[in-house]
């Protein structure tokens, strides 16, 4: 966010995303030798796995080994975790407390760890983007006491419906911590000027 305030260039802030992404897979891999190449290629997947069909981790593209499962990956997994540089997240069947109760333990996803928000964020590339069953289950658990979220997308304008505020991708520059405990990242409608 600096490097766009202080010259207005893009290119600039990718600049600096590419060199924290190379930062992390350095810190990804210096501590465990043993482990190095396996946690680097399980790190380097997490944006195509991201992007896959199926929405998570397929094991057997690690190491291009098909026999490959979970288990075989589930220290480096836990590495990534536990060091902080990935969030993992498992499928839960059934989104109620406790979740480990109803988590699939080998059907997850990484996410880089660069979110300081528990506001639910969904990014739509379609038309249908004010379909999303998972988040209206998410929002519907009155036990998470979560009823605000975002949904980004390609369409044009700024709508707010049912505690969800549909927005242009380009309006994410407009995240910001409130500076309370809470963490909330909520955009504040009336100050984008609509």
């Amino acid at each position: 966010m600096n490097a766009f305030l202080e010259d207005r260039h893009v290119q600039r802030v990718r600049d600096v995303q590419q060199t924290i992404l190379e930062l992390y897979k350095v810190y990804a891999s210096q501590y465990d030798k043993e482990r190095k190449l396996k946690i680097r290629r399980v790190y380097d997947l997490i944006p195509s796995n991201l992007e896959n069909k199926k929405k998570r981790v397929i094991f057997k593209q690690i190491e291009q080994k098909p026999w490959k499962e979970f288990n075989d990956y589930a220290d480096e997994f836990e590495y990534l975790s536990a060091s902080g540089i990935a969030l993992e997240v498992k499928a839960i069947s059934n989104p109620r407390f406790p979740l480990k109760e109803s988590e699939t333990k080998n059907l997850l996803k990484l996410y880089l760890n660069d979110v300081l928000s528990p506001l639910p964020i969904e990014v739509k590339s379609g038309k249908d983007y004010t379909s999303h069953s998972a988040l209206n289950k998410f929002l519907g658990n009155s036990e998470y006491g979560i009823s605000k979220a975002i949904v980004f997308s390609n369409e044009g304008n700024v709508v707010m419906k049912n505690g969800i505020a549909y927005m242009p991708v380009y309006y994410c520059m407009f995240l910001s911590h409130s500076g309370d405990d809470s963490g909330d990242m909520f955009p504040k409608l009336e100050e984008l000027k609509l």
